[in-house]
């Protein structure tokens, strides 16, 4: 009779709460101004901020324009006396806040009208669409009634739900009620994911996890990592897993690691004799780190096997519950087919799948899986989600319009070159050349440069063919014989533009709709002397990214990113290189990018759209006859690099970035192709590679690299 009292009482309070106060306590909070820049991220039951938050937190602290704070009202850890003030003092943030992140539930944000100044971007925590929540558990064990759930929705005020695949947005908008509107939710990937393309995380992983659990020194590991049972206030972590068969079957090398839900309060006990080779993280590790370091992967419902797909390995599911698991909660997709591997219900079975994984593993059924639930997240979801928020539309008001001064500049004229080299791309450059078409800017007020480096396929055939269709947009040429680089293309480029800026693209990759029009834009507010562009990898090719946090107006060389990226994908203004050339040897680009720079009053950044997409390794195919393998011509350029320092006065400490990059890459390179090669470095040369390093150590010190780079050096001489 208690207990049914106070369930009476408690849902008498949560209907005058979400029904009458809060809405009250918002409306009167909202008398006052929303705060230009201000950002929630928001959470409801945990105190640390989420992993889903981390990243897009990190970007807008970068941004000076916005100012990101983290509210939780600890739900899980404060009575509900505490948890309803909480509530409160969150509503009052709220109504001054531009926008709000969520990445869970949020009756509290669903309740109030909000005001239109206020965006709510859902990010949700998982990935794909896994096990039922929200509206598609209506009516099962899991979820409470339709009415209920209508009465006081979860999931309102939405402008935003990111996904992370175009195949999930119905499961999305059945969970949340969005049937009226099912064009906020879209694929724009899970920020979270980002860390899984990022090196420097792996790597970091690697170490952390090997500190928590030494054990896993030279042996495979097995991920364990089920999902809770029962409801959330008493979630518990099944035991059923047979740990000592499975210490028995891959005790010798292998160790099993077990995370459970982070929900689950009494952690299931692990047998004693299993001391040495099952080890529960649950604790220690987060589970972004554990996915980053496993080998094999075991779950059951959990879509943290969506995460664990970006890396394909091989994973299993020991679902020993499953009819009992799908009167519970039921699943969007037939459970065996959607799993990325065998699923399970005995240990023997599972135990004998691990031991023998190898022979077992079909990578086509996780890669095909991934294609499907994962295809937007490639490393590069934060920053769609930051430009589909933050960006203001391109024709927003305001706003430094560059047709507008350059046409009152010259009526007539071209405003930007875009310099095209070609070799052997007759299957690829369309791509490339079709995006200038689609162009937003005026085609009028564009010029496409193209040189051919007398290609042997039929290249020169399909440039020919869009100079027929678009005679006053294409001027198009073809070198005598072939060149050595894309250097000549590019310098014959550059020699026939007309624009007031100039812009490299290899022939093989292409441009955002956009690109142009934002890049001319941005050059003319800023005043840019070089504008680099943000750079999208595609086809598995990596681009740099450090550089493109955020826009940058105004960056130098000591203290940007910069010198991280010396291709000349970038624009520049004409009368700043006209009279510059690309040299013959390799890597041509850095001398020429370098001096750039060092002529440069404004380098600027623009990252605020996903302007160039990089595909093939360009700059390995787009000339007829290269030198990366030859030492010879790499030091050349070195030599180039070295004399442009003295020539315009610049300090080893304000080119210290540029060192740490050239070093760590190029020079690093032709070190290698001389020892691989067989190719003796004269004296000058050692010098002049010294002199590189010297300077590397010199403003970054590394007793390591000194050895390691020591030893090339006696190699190489």
């Amino acid at each position: 009779m208690i207990g049914f009292i106070k369930r009476v009482a408690k849902r008498f309070v949560k209907d005058v709460t979400l029904g009458l106060v809060f809405p009250l306590a918002y409306r009167y909070f909202s008398r006052k101004p929303v705060v230009r820049g201000r950002v929630l991220f928001f959470e409801t039951k945990e105190t640390a901020m989420p992993d889903s938050f981390e990243l897009l937190f990190k970007r807008l602290e970068d941004d000076p324009g916005k100012s990101p704070r983290y509210l939780t009202l600890n739900q899980n850890h404060v009575s509900y006396i505490q948890y309803l003030k909480n509530s409160v003092r969150a509503l009052h943030d709220i109504s001054r806040v531009e926008v709000v992140f969520l990445s869970d539930a949020s009756d509290l944000v669903s309740c109030i009208q909000l005001r239109p100044e206020t965006r709510v971007v859902q990010l949700w925590h998982a990935c794909g669409a896994f096990k039922k929540w929200g509206m598609s558990t209506a009516e099962l064990k899991f979820g409470g009634s339709k009415k209920d759930l209508l009465k006081h929705p979860f999931y309102k005020n939405l402008s935003l739900v990111t996904v992370s695949s175009p195949e999930v947005a119905w499961a999305y908008e059945d969970a949340m009620v969005l049937q009226d509107t099912p064009e906020i939710i879209k694929p724009l990937g899970v920020s979270r994911t980002d860390v899984f393309f990022d090196q420097e995380f792996l790597a970091n992983a690697q170490n952390k996890v090997k500190e928590a659990v030494p054990a896993i020194e030279g042996k495979r590991v097995v991920l364990y990592a089920p999902t809770f049972r029962g409801r959330v206030a008493k979630a518990e972590g099944p035991d059923k897993l047979d740990t000592c068969a499975l210490k028995d079957a891959i005790g010798d090398d292998a160790v099993l690691l077990i995370k459970h839900h982070p929900f689950v309060k009494q952690l299931p006990p692990i047998p004693a004799e299993c001391a040495d080779f099952a080890f529960d993280v649950t604790r220690d590790l987060p589970i972004d780190q554990l996915l980053c370091v496993a080998d094999v992967c075991i779950s059951d419902y959990s879509s943290l096997v969506f995460e664990y797909s970006l890396f394909g390995r091989p994973m299993a599911f020991f679902a020993y519950d499953l009819d009992d698991y799908c009167d519970w909660r039921g699943f969007y997709y037939p459970y065996e087919e959607l799993t990325p591997g065998p699923v399970f219900r005995d240990n023997e079975s599972l135990i004998d799948w691990v031991k023998h994984v190898d022979k077992r593993f079909d990578k086509s059924e996780v890669d095909a899986f991934r294609s499907k639930f994962m295809s937007a997240c490639d490393g590069y979801a934060t920053e769609r989600i930051y430009n589909a928020v933050f960006v203001p539309p391109l024709n927003s008001p305001g706003k430094t319009k560059a047709l507008d001064v350059l046409s009152e500049e010259n009526r007539n004229g071209v405003d930007v070159s875009i310099v095209i080299p070609a070799y052997n791309v007759e299957t690829r450059i369309a791509k490339g050349l079709d995006s200038i078409l689609s162009q937003t800017y005026p085609r009028e007020r564009m010029q496409v440069v193209v040189t051919d480096d007398c290609s042997s396929d039929g290249t020169w055939g399909v440039i020919r063919d869009y100079a027929t269709r678009y005679p006053d947009l294409f001027d198009i040429d073809k070198l005598e014989a072939p060149s050595r680089s894309p250097s000549r293309p590019r310098n014959r480029g550059i020699e026939r533009a007309k624009g007031k800026y100039i812009f490299f693209l290899d022939a093989d990759d292409w441009l955002g709709p956009e690109a142009v029009e934002r890049m001319l834009d941005h050059a003319t507010e800023w005043d840019s002397d070089v504008l680099l562009v943000k750079l999208i990898g595609e086809n598995g090719r990596k681009t740099p990214r450090s550089m493109f946090t955020h826009d940058q107006p105004m960056a130098d060389l000591r203290h940007s990113k910069v010198c991280w990226t010396f291709a000349p994908l970038k624009l520049f203004r004409r009368e700043l290189i006209a009279d510059m050339k690309f040299p013959d040897d390799m890597p041509e680009d850095i001398p020429f990018v370098l001096e750039a720079y060092l002529r440069s009053k404004v380098i600027s950044v623009a990252a605020d759209y996903d302007y160039y997409h990089v595909s093939f390794d360009s700059e390995r195919d787009h000339a007829s006859v290269t030198s990366w393998e030859d030492p010879h011509s790499n030091i050349r350029v070195f030599q180039r690099i070295l004399d442009l320092q003295k020539e315009y006065g610049k300090t080893d400490e304000e080119l210290s970035v540029a060192w740490k990059r050239i070093v760590q890459r190029d020079v690093e390179q032709s070190l290698d192709a001389s020892i691989d090669n067989g190719i003796k470095l004269s004296s000058g040369e050692l010098l002049t590679l010294s002199t590189f390093i010297e300077k590397r150590l010199r403003t970054n010190p590394d007793e390591i690299l000194f050895k390691y780079f020591a030893s090339k050096m006696g190699q190489a001489g």
